[in-house]
């Protein structure tokens, strides 16, 4: 109750009111693919700041960015004036497998292939031409 009315006054008195800072609560989370380290959660008061947070991905991951649009794997969030709850997006890394064929000889199957981490590319065949033989 933020309003009061004195009644029926027949003294002087003082009446004091009391407030207290606001806190707000800090949430950080890894997505698939990552985790994080620092501390979460963190209650922080109005305007403070809280302590740094990392994404760390996993191997064969990318950081991407937090959900609130962040794109530094590690923030500190100043100033704070509300709760806060993220989390961090990663990605799964992929490569480029291009084969080609030397002189004497071509390639069958598909070149080249986008292949993701820890997966295994399509099969390809190295063909000589007539008079020549495959060597490595």
């Amino acid at each position: 109750m933020n309003g009061y009315t004195f009644i029926n006054v027949v003294a002087d008195h003082t009446i004091s009111a009391t407030f207290a800072v606001n806190t707000y609560a800090l949430n950080y989370a890894a997505g698939a693919g990552g985790t994080i380290s620092g501390v979460s959660p963190q209650t922080v008061t109005h305007g403070a700041s809280g302590t740094a947070v990392t994404a760390a991905p996993d191997a064969g991951h990318s950081f991407l960015s937090w959900s609130d649009g962040v794109q530094t794997a590690t923030r500190t969030d100043t100033g704070v004036t509300g709760n806060i709850s993220v989390s961090a997006s990663f990605a799964v890394d992929s490569f480029i497998l291009t084969y080609v064929a030397g002189v004497g000889g071509t390639i069958t199957g598909t070149t080249p292939q986008t292949v993701t981490y820890g997966a295994s590319g399509t099969v390809v065949t190295a063909v000589p031409n007539t008079g020549y033989h495959f060597v490595s």
